[in-house]
């Protein structure tokens, strides 16, 4: 669950990536029209760490597969037309939710405990992303890039189904459960 939480489940070079491209840009997808310009700040990141060219070839691979998962969500319409996903973290939090899920259901965590744990990740989720749909982008995407190796297969639909349900069915909690939480 730590390593859930704290987003160490997944690689890290794609959050480095779409954290890099936030950083560059004023409006918080605006990179995403310019690949080179993330490209080139990316090579100039990991060589300021040392990085060899082997790691810079590798992370500039991964580069360009979130631009073109962004643009395959964006003609599915998981994204919108000048959309971006902001994080890859969605995957691990919601594997986190999964997780408490079960050790609930397993009797290894008491009612309060997962209660507790599923509120942190909500917390985790709204620093990261600004609606459900926004968490379902950064979800699809950090999973696709973990299992669907641009396949476009069984990994990316049966996340593409899901997400098309909640974000447009009028009964779904998506649409009826605020993402961000009002102070009161």
């Amino acid at each position: 669950m730590t390593y859930l939480l704290d987003g160490r489940n997944s690689p890290p070079h794609p959050e480095f990536l779409l954290r890099l491209r936030q950083a560059i840009s004023r409006d918080r997808c605006a990179a995403h029209t310019d690949p080179e310009l993330w490209r080139q700040a990316a090579v100039d990141s990991l060589r300021e760490r040392g990085a060899d060219d082997a790691e810079i070839a590798h992370v500039l691979d991964i580069l360009q597969q979130i631009v073109r998962y962004a643009g395959r969500f964006r003609a599915d319409r998981i994204l919108p037309p000048d959309g971006c996903v902001t994080s890859a973290l969605g995957y691990d939090y919601g594997h986190a939710v999964n997780v408490a899920r079960w050790s609930l259901g397993a009797r290894f965590a008491e009612q309060s405990e997962d209660e507790e744990m599923v509120t942190l990740v909500g917390e985790l989720c709204r620093e990261h992303y600004t609606s459900w749909a926004d968490f379902s982008a950064g979800y699809i995407l950090g999973r696709a890039l973990r299992f669907d190796e641009e396949s476009f297969g069984h990994m990316y639909s049966s996340a593409l189904s899901p997400h098309r349900i909640l974000t447009q069915d009028p009964a779904s909690p998506w649409r009826n459960i605020p993402f961000q939480l009002t102070s009161n």
